[in-house]
């Protein structure tokens, strides 16, 4: 997902088969467009590949301190969800659960008691799957954590 685009579109040029036509579908994701020079001849050809749409979700997370011991709960928490929705990828499923299980990884010493998902602006769900052409992305001021 990440990477600067000319070195994208580089990697793309030197590893596409001559005469070889790109595939996608309008609309489907951000289309980047990109000239690359051919380091042998000095010509010039436009490289295609798509960006997946960045998908902003909120999180709502309930928590018990139990039995942390850390300096700043909520900033851990976000930092965690953050973490997770980055490592969750393009299309994924981003389930209660596997945020739940991967908060307890990171800060095991707190107990979860609920936790919702939702697009940003729409109503949480326990869990939401994303297109193939979309990745999940959050920030602190879309996650709200509340001790119990």
């Amino acid at each position: 997902y990440g990477g600067n685009d000319n070195a994208i579109a580089r990697a793309i040029f030197n590893t596409k088969t001559a005469g070889a036509g790109y595939t996608y579908s309008a609309g489907s994701a951000t289309l980047k467009t990109i000239e690359v020079e051919d380091d042998l001849t000095g010509a010039t050809y436009r490289v295609f590949f798509f960006r997946p749409i960045e998908t902003s979700l909120s999180f709502n997370v309930t928590v018990d301190r139990h039995l942390y011991a850390g300096t700043n709960l909520e900033t851990d928490i976000k930092n965690a969800i953050k973490e997770y929705c980055q490592q969750s990828g393009i299309g994924a499923s981003i389930s209660r659960e596997a945020a739940v299980a991967h908060i307890a990884n990171v800060i095991p010493s707190i107990r979860i008691v609920s936790l919702t998902v939702g697009y940003t602006g729409s109503d949480p769900q326990d869990s939401i799957s994303l297109n193939a052409n979309r990745i999940p992305t959050t920030s602190d001021t879309n996650i709200t954590v509340t001790e119990s």
